[in-house]
């Protein structure tokens, strides 16, 4: 923001933004650079809007709720479905036992008929 727009913001707003637009000339920056370290410290203008930390200290802490809900929200997920693989493994897992344990059966029971059909033809 140049020194012309800055200018323009303090017409527009009657000179209420001017304590929040530093003059960087003291530390060697032209006065189109707006840069952390020549800002000014809001703390002498809290008077002026005491009550102010309080809507800081609400975002501060919502916004801490809500980047950690999504956080968690994330590692729940991923647990659930390491869960719900794995007990789609350990279902498919028993379905192939009893798979193979059928075939044994019915293999079983083959050879049981085929032995009596031996006997009974004798």
């Amino acid at each position: 923001m140049g020194l012309q727009q800055s200018d323009e913001i303090s017409a527009i707003h009657g000179g209420y933004y001017n304590h929040y637009l530093p003059d960087c000339s003291e530390l060697g920056y032209p006065p189109s650079v707006r840069s952390p370290p020549c800002w000014k410290s809001p703390r002498p203008y809290v008077h002026v809007k005491p009550w102010a930390w309080v809507f800081f200290l609400l975002f501060i802490l919502v916004s801490t709720f809500t980047v950690l809900n999504l956080f968690i929200a994330v590692v729940v997920n991923a647990m659930q479905e390491t869960v719900a693989a794995d007990m789609k493994a350990e279902v498919d897992a028993e379905a192939a036992e009893a798979h193979s344990e059928r075939g044994k059966i019915s293999s079983e029971l083959r050879a049981l008929r085929e032995a009596v059909d031996r006997l009974s033809a004798r």
